[in-house]
C-alpha cells in the first residue's frame, strides 16, 4: 500500500447464464443420395455428406436475447420464439459450431463446441458374377450375364457395355436409382449378331468373332467399371 493513495475499487456484477436444455437435429439431405430427411435429438454433433442441410433446434430455460449460431467465424441470427430458436447450417466442410446469446450486455457461448463431420461419397463397386470370366458360345446362344453393384448412397446407373469384333461399344441398362442391386440379362447372341450385320452390313455371327464385355457402375461423381 502506498501512503496517502486509496485502492481503485472495482464493482463485479454476476449473471445467470441461459440453460440449453435440448438440441434438435434435422437433415435434409442431398436429392443424390436418395436419403429421406433424419431428426437427430441425441447427439449435438453433426456428420453429413457435403452438401446437406441441417436445421438446429434449440431450447433453452428461458427466451435468449439475439441468439446466435456461431460457425466458421461466421455468426448466423437464429428465428426465436420464446424459448424455442432455429437456424440452418448448410454443410460443406469440416468444422465447429456453437450456440450464443447476449447476456448483461455482452455476447457469451451457451454451449460447448459442437464437431462438424463430413462423410465422404465412396467409390461404387460393381462386379460380374457370371460368367465371370471368358466364355465360349455359339453364334444362336444366349450368354445369362448376372451384374452386382452397390453403393454408399445411391447408384445413379449401372449397364452393360459389349462390342463386336472391336467395333462401336454399345450399352444396355441394367438398373438405377438404388443402393444395391444383383441385375441378370442375356446375351442373345443370335440377336447381336443381327444387329451387328445392319449396323455394319457384314455377315452374322460365326465361329472366330469375338464378343467384349464389361459392367459399369455410376453414382454422385464416381465412374467405375469391371
Amino acid at each position: 500500500r502506498v501512503c496517502g493513495l486509496r485502492p481503485t475499487r472495482q464493482r463485479v456484477a454476476l449473471a445467470d447464464l441461459p440453460r440449453i436444455e435440448r438440441v434438435r437435429l434435422t437433415y435434409d439431405y442431398p436429392d443424390w443420395t436418395g436419403l429421406a430427411s433424419e431428426v437427430d435429438e441425441e447427439s449435438r454433433d453433426i456428420r453429413a455428406v457435403s452438401g446437406t442441410k441441417v436445421s438446429i433446434e434449440i431450447e433453452s430455460d428461458g427466451p435468449l436475447e439475439e441468439p446466435l449460431l456461431v460457425h466458421d467465424g461466421r455468426s448466423e441470427t437464429l428465428a426465436a420464439n420464446g424459448r424455442t430458436n432455429v437456424g440452418t447450417l448448410a454443410i460443406e466442410k469440416p468444422g465447429t459450431y456453437h450456440i450464443a446469446a447476449t447476456v448483461a450486455g455482452e455476447r457469451v457461448a451457451l454451449s460447448d463446441e459442437y464437431a462438424i463431420e463430413i462423410v465422404p461419397d465412396e467409390k461404387p463397386i460393381v462386379q460380374i458374377e457370371r460368367p465371370g470370366r471368358d466364355w465360349r458360345a455359339t453364334n444362336i446362344e444366349e450368354v445369362p450375364v448376372r451384374v452386382r453393384a452397390e453403393d454408399d448412397f445411391r447408384l445413379q446407373r449401372v449397364e452393360l457395355r459389349y462390342s463386336i469384333n472391336g467395333g462401336e461399344w454399345r450399352s444396355l441398362p441394367l438398373d438405377r436409382g438404388i443402393k444395391e442391386t444383383r441385375k441378370q440379362t442375356l446375351l442373345e447372341l443370335e440377336k447381336l449378331g443381327e444387329q451387328h450385320q445392319q449396323a455394319s452390313g457384314s455377315a452374322l455371327l460365326a465361329p472366330g468373332d469375338l464378343i467384349s464385355y464389361y459392367a459399369v457402375a455410376k453414382d454422385h461423381k464416381h465412374s467405375v467399371q469391371t
